[in-house]
């Protein structure tokens, strides 16, 4: 299942690839598409809505929830799911919000530290990681009671951070609009390393694979980088 620039969601037949269904989901981009259990989708959109899709039933209508402040429909920019149906977003005005999926959808929570955009998020060893154009990342603690505590901020980049991955299960990798990937320690709560990408364009989003990170550039270019022993 892919969700569109236009809002609508695609679904295709795997692995051939051929298009099943398409619809439309939402008024504007699609920014997360998440699997809940076997049979919910859950879907995010810059219209500042989040739907719970039955894949069993795509006719029937999702579940709805839409972000507001002050009336206003606020865009979300990132979603991942933490536990028992509970999901983050991150949004345009720097907020973060957990939702409670699991029945009708209902935010439980709202914490706003961030002064721009939180463009992505990770979920790692009961922390969630928030990666935002005001070039932080914050560590927050996932307690049971679904509450955020800010735990640790870092600051290194010189320009807004576009994507957070992580790796080797207490590293986190940012990727930043000043060209460079960082690499951070959670437990030791430092930058451990540092690759330089100064001669292509701004990277747009990084994966980690074991003791690898891949990052894309929005000129299409992909960079493999191996981790040494840190």
């Amino acid at each position: 299942v892919t969700g569109n620039t236009n809002g609508s969601l695609s679904i295709w037949n795997f692995p051939e690839l051929t298009l099943q269904r398409n619809f439309d989901a939402h008024s504007r981009t699609i920014t997360a598409v998440l699997q809940m259990g076997i049979r919910y989708l859950i879907t995010t959109s810059l219209d500042g809505s989040v739907r719970v899709w039955d894949t069993q039933a795509w006719q029937t209508p999702p579940r709805m929830f839409e972000i507001l402040e002050n009336q206003q429909p606020v865009g979300i920019r990132c979603a991942v799911l933490a536990k028992d149906g509970l999901l983050c977003v991150g949004c345009e005005d720097g907020s973060i919000r957990i939702l409670d999926c699991s029945g009708k959808v209902a935010q439980v929570l709202k914490v706003r530290n961030h002064t721009a955009a939180v463009v992505s998020l990770v979920v790692i060893q009961g922390r969630l990681v928030s990666a935002s154009y005001d070039a932080t990342l914050r560590v927050w603690s996932l307690r049971e009671d679904s509450l955020l505590t800010c735990q640790h901020v870092f600051y290194g980049h010189r320009d807004a951070i576009t994507a957070v991955t992580t790796t080797q299960n207490v590293l986190v990798v940012s990727a930043s609009a000043d060209r460079t990937c960082r690499i951070w320690d959670l437990d030791k709560l430092e930058c451990v390393g540092m690759f330089a990408n100064n001669n292509k364009d701004l990277v747009s989003g990084v994966v980690g694979l074991g003791n690898r990170v891949v990052s894309v550039s929005w000129d299409g270019d992909v960079t493999v980088m191996t981790l040494q022993r840190l």
